[in-house]
């Protein structure tokens, strides 16, 4: 096995707000095509979001956040079988009873990541298709959203099959979408007058960037030899050996020569 970490692409991450006006319900907020606005700044302290707001007059309006992420994929060793892997995130605030979970959102930052993110990707967050089982927040007994610009503030979510299944179809990059699992996900109304967040650091250089790590298998031979994996030798010529290590810890008792490409 072998680990590979890649950075978010730098200028291929932010938040887009869905402002509803007092007429559209909180399904409307959630399902709509098009968000309101963007923000890329590096800290954003109600980056992912669920607000209900009533007004003087009485009016009851909703807002919903998403934060989404591009990783350029192209580092990764061609032929290589992702069997694992994690998004990381750095927490900058909270309030409520917010959750956070992992999504798919194919189509954001257009093609290949090659457009900067519009508030047209809000719905580019395939909010149903979780990318992780985990869930982190307030209402998560146990499993807090960790804040701060160091280790103790990160937030890690472990890919699940459908996130792995993706990245082995070979794609060249994947973008990511970390949304509310309390109310966005799981199409929940906010209570009335109450502000759910979770702030995320949008970090453009140095060790807390948003990441994901990958656990790979290169292509080629499986098996280790003599104590030569995969990893340290992609191709043999004609080794002559006195023991076989083969996966399951057989050894042969007999020298042999062999070839392997």
């Amino acid at each position: 096995m072998a680990e590979i970490t890649i950075n978010v692409t730098s200028n291929r991450q932010g938040t887009i707000l869905k402002q509803g006006g007092a007429a559209e319900d909180w399904d409307d907020v959630i399902n709509a095509s098009s968000g309101t606005s963007v923000t890329t700044s590096v800290t954003q302290t109600v980056a992912i979001r669920a607000q209900s707001f009533v007004d003087r007059g009485g009016s009851e309006s909703f807002s919903c956040g998403r934060s989404f992420f591009y990783f350029d994929l192209s580092t990764l060793p061609s032929g290589a079988t992702v069997t694992a892997g994690t998004f990381t995130v750095n927490g900058v605030n909270q309030s409520g009873t917010n959750a956070v979970t992992l999504t798919e959102a194919p189509g954001a930052f257009g093609t290949n990541g090659g457009s900067a993110l519009a508030t047209g990707d809000y719905d580019n967050a395939f909010v149903e298709d979780q990318f992780s089982d985990d869930t982190r927040g307030n209402d998560v007994a146990g499993v807090p959203w960790n804040l701060g610009t160091g280790n103790s503030g990160e937030n890690d979510f472990q890919f699940n099959s459908s996130a792995i299944n993706k990245i082995n179809t070979g794609i060249s990059g994947i973008a990511l979408a970390l949304v509310s699992y309390t109310y966005d996900y799981s199409e929940s109304e906010p209570d009335t007058n109450t502000f759910n967040y979770n702030g995320v650091y949008f970090y453009t250089s140095g060790s807390f960037m948003p990441k994901i790590q990958l656990v790979y298998t290169e292509s080629g031979y499986g098996n280790t030899i003599n104590g030569i994996t995969p990893e340290t030798a992609s191709s043999f010529d004609v080794w002559q050996v006195n023991a076989i290590n083969l996966q399951g810890n057989e050894t042969p008792q007999a020298s042999a020569v062999i070839g392997i490409e």
